[in-house]
């Protein structure tokens, strides 16, 4: 498809098409360039839009383009004022459907903070913790939103964190006190780990501004 011709025959200018799409003239080259060889723009959400644009059974006149634009404009300022812009379509949707959610949350708590706010904020900054991972891996793996190599690693912890929740579901657990005295000392050595990351992070930023007080 010759895309210029297109816009020529439905009597939209590349200047207007490329403010409708938030475009620059030379990255609106280079998009029409990329759909006309290869059939795809690298770009995904802009190859989301082309193929809405020009991979259509509708008639391509000027009121389909523009009205397609415009619709997809909302979704470009939206990226714009989120500074989403460099997340593929799916991470977006993803990352709003979260956004609504917890903002839904949050206004519908009591206090106005929500617990699942104070988890996925924790959760957020526990990278690299494989317990965590795996965790993850196992809701997603059994809700069937991911696939997984099944190593033996994973086969040993999903096997067990099921169980563990089958049972506590048909109360087959029963209490122990030498299971959660032991959870107690867990908890008190986070907090203590977590005292001395405060105090380290406090000893630098100490030392720093002396440094600087020296320099003055």
């Amino acid at each position: 498809m010759d895309i210029k011709e297109t816009l020529k025959r439905a009597n939209i200018p590349l200047t207007l098409f490329s403010e409708k799409l938030d475009l620059s003239r030379p990255t609106l080259y280079e998009y029409i360039n990329q759909f006309e060889e290869t059939g795809y723009i690298k770009n995904e959400k802009y190859n989301i839009i082309f193929n809405n644009i020009f991979n259509t059974n509708k008639k391509i006149d000027r009121e389909h383009i523009l009205q397609t634009c415009m619709r997809y404009s909302i979704l470009l300022k939206r990226d714009e004022y989120n500074r989403t812009f460099e997340l593929g379509p799916e991470q977006t949707d993803r990352l709003m459907n979260i956004f609504n959610k917890l903002k839904t949350e949050l206004l519908n708590s009591e206090n106005q903070y929500s617990n699942m706010f104070i988890f996925i904020e924790r959760l957020l900054y526990s990278q690299n913790n494989k317990l965590i991972d795996l965790l993850i891996e196992y809701f997603l793996y059994l809700n069937w939103l991911v696939e997984l190599d099944l190593t033996d690693e994973r086969k040993i912890f999903f096997s067990h964190i099921s169980n563990f929740f089958e049972s506590f579901a048909l109360r087959k657990l029963k209490y122990s006190e030498k299971l959660f005295n032991l959870f107690f000392e867990k908890r008190y050595k986070v907090a203590n780990e977590q005292a001395k990351n405060n105090y380290r992070r406090s000893f630098v930023i100490n030392k720093y501004d002396d440094n600087q007080s020296i320099k003055n």
